[in-house]
C-alpha cells in the first residue's frame, strides 16, 4: 500500500531479533562467571541518537585489578536497568522509554550488575531526540504451544492405552494491531529553546495517551500497527517402548514395535492489522516525507510436528534381555502421529489507514 507521502513498508526496527552468543561471547561470559566483579564503567557512543538504540561499552572491573569488556550480547546477559526510563535489548544496546522521559534535556539512567545487584552505575544522559523514532502498536505475538510429553511407560506396565505420546498444544492466536489516533504538530518548547515535533497517540481501547517528541530536522517517524504472529503448534510427544508379552514356557518373548507418538498442535491464527487515523497539522506538513506506517497482517503459526514412534521393545530369552529387531510392526493409525495444521494469516482491511490534513 502506498500513499503520496506515507510509505507502508516492512522495517527491521520492529523485528524480534534473538542474538545467539558467539564463541567470543561465550568465552567472555565464562570469564565473568569465574571473576569477582567490584565495579564497572559505562561508555556511551559519542554519536548516539536518543530516539533509536544506543551502543555502549560496559567495562567490568575485577578484584585483582583487571578489566573485562562486557559489550553487546554479553552486556545483555549481565546488566539490566533500574526504573522504567530505559532497557537493554538483546543486542546489548540501550533503548530509552520516551513515554516516561517526556520533554527533558537529559535523563538519569541506572545500570545494574545482575550477579551482584548492589553494584550499579548511574549516568545523566543528554536527550537529543534525533534518529528513527519507532512507535510500536503491533498486536502481541501468540505464545507457542507446549510440546506433548514423552511417554516413559515401561514395557512391563499394563494397559497399553496409556502408552501413547502426549499431543502437542495449539499455539495461541496473535493479537490484532492497535486502533490509534495520532496527531503530529510542531511546537516551540520554551525550556529547551527550540522547535520539536510533538506526536500524540491515543489508544481508545486502553484509554491511554502517549506523547513523544522528535527533532524535526534530524529524525524520522515509524508507526507500526501490524498484527501479531500466531504461536507455533507444540510437537507431539514420543510414544512408549514396545510391549513385552507375558512370559512363556521357555519361549523367547519378543516385544512389539514402539507405541504411537502424539499429534502435533495447530499453529495460532495471525492477528489483523490495526487502524490509524493520522492528523498532520499545517505546522508539521514539511515532515510528511519522513513518516512511515507499517501495516502487515500477522503470520499464522507453524504446525507442530508429530511425535516420534516409541523404540522397539526388547527380546527376552532365558531370563536375559536383548535388543530386538522389528518383528512386529505396529500399523499406522489415522488417530496418532499427525502433524498439526498451520495457522491462517490475519487480514489488513482496506481503509485501515486514514490521513487527515489540517
Amino acid at each position: 500500500m502506498r500513499h503520496s507521502y506515507i510509505l507502508v513498508i516492512i522495517v527491521s526496527f520492529f523485528n524480534t531479533i534473538i542474538f545467539s552468543q558467539t564463541k567470543s561471547d561465550l568465552k567472555t561470559i565464562t570469564k565473568i562467571e569465574k571473576s569477582v566483579i567490584t565495579d564497572f564503567d559505562i561508555v556511551i557512543d559519542s554519536n548516539y541518537k536518543s530516539n533509536q538504540p544506543i551502543t555502549f561499552q560496559c567495562l567490568l572491573k575485577t578484584d585483582n585489578g583487571k578489566q573485562i569488556n562486557a559489550s553487546g550480547y554479553v552486556a545483555y546477559v549481565f546488566l539490566n536497568m533500574v526504573g522504567k526510563n530505559a532497557k537493554i535489548n538483546s543486542a546489548g544496546n540501550l533503548e530509552l522509554d520516551h513515554t516516561n522521559i517526556g520533554i527533558e534535556s537529559s535523563v538519569n539512567i541506572t545500570f545494574r550488575f545482575k550477579k551482584d545487584t548492589s553494584i550499579t552505575k548511574t549516568l545523566n544522559l543528554p536527550v537529543n531526540f534525533k534518529g528513527s523514532l519507532c512507535l510500536d502498536y503491533r498486536g502481541e505475538k501468540g505464545k507457542d504451544g507446549e510440546h506433548g510429553k514423552n511417554n516413559n511407560r515401561k514395557d512391563t506396565d499394563p494397559l497399553s492405552v496409556f502408552a501413547i505420546g502426549g499431543n502437542g498444544k495449539n499455539g495461541e492466536n496473535g493479537g490484532n494491531g492497535k486502533n490509534i489516533y495520532v496527531c503530529i504538530e510542531k511546537r516551540n518548547i520554551e525550556k529547551l529553546g527550540k522547535d520539536f515535533l510533538v506526536i500524540t497517540v491515543l489508544d481508545s481501547a486502553l484509554n491511554k495517551t502517549d506523547i513523544y517528541y522528535s527533532d524535526p530536522l534530524e529524525s524520522n517517524l515509524i508507526i507500526n500497527i501490524s498484527g501479531g504472529n500466531g504461536g507455533n503448534g507444540g510437537i507431539g510427544g514420543r510414544g512408549a517402548k514396545g510391549d513385552l508379552p507375558p512370559a512363556g514356557n521357555g519361549v523367547p518373548r519378543i516385544a512389539e514395535d514402539g507405541w504411537y507418538g502424539g499429534n502435533g498442535g495447530n499453529g495460532g491464527m495471525g492477528g489483523d492489522c490495526g487502524k490509524i487515523s493520522l492528523k498532520i497539522s499545517s505546522s508539521a506538513a514539511f515532515y510528511k516525507p519522513f513518516i512511515e506506517i507499517v501495516s502487515i497482517e500477522g503470520k499464522g503459526g507453524k504446525s507442530g510436528l508429530p511425535g516420534r514412534r516409541g523404540e522397539v521393545g526388547d527380546l527376552e530369552y532365558m531370563g536375559k534381555r536383548f535388543a530386538a529387531e522389528k518383528y512386529h510392526i505396529r500399523n499406522p493409525s489415522d488417530l496418532y502421529e499427525n502433524p498439526g495444521k498451520p495457522g491462517i494469516d490475519g487480514n489488513c482491511n482496506k481503509g485501515n489507514i486514514l490521513i487527515i490534513d489540517n
